[in-house]
């Protein structure tokens, strides 16, 4: 089965100025059921969240600039999740 289509920035900004700041998932709102993974360049899990919406997104944390690695599932047993790069500027 194909991902369901999903707006998947690969950067964002959270350096406090009112843009971009938060990663912000186009679409993912379709998919209630879905998990948020992000992992550094070592493999540690960084971010985690079930059920993900843009009503709460992810601001980055303490983490440094840096390119992380995600994994983006949705519906209860994805077989094909989104995996990409997701860079944090600040």
């Amino acid at each position: 089965a194909q991902p369901a289509i999903l707006g998947i920035p690969n950067t964002f900004t959270p350096n406090g100025d009112g843009k971009n700041d938060t990663w912000i998932i186009d679409y993912l709102e379709d998919h209630p059921i879905n998990m948020v993974e992000v992992f550094n360049r070592w493999g540690q899990l960084v971010f985690s969240q079930k059920d993900y919406t843009n009503t709460n997104p992810w601001d980055g944390g303490d983490l440094p600039e840096e390119v992380y690695y995600y994994i983006i599932s949705v519906g209860d047993n994805d077989q094909n999740p989104h995996r990409g790069y997701i860079t944090i500027k600040k």
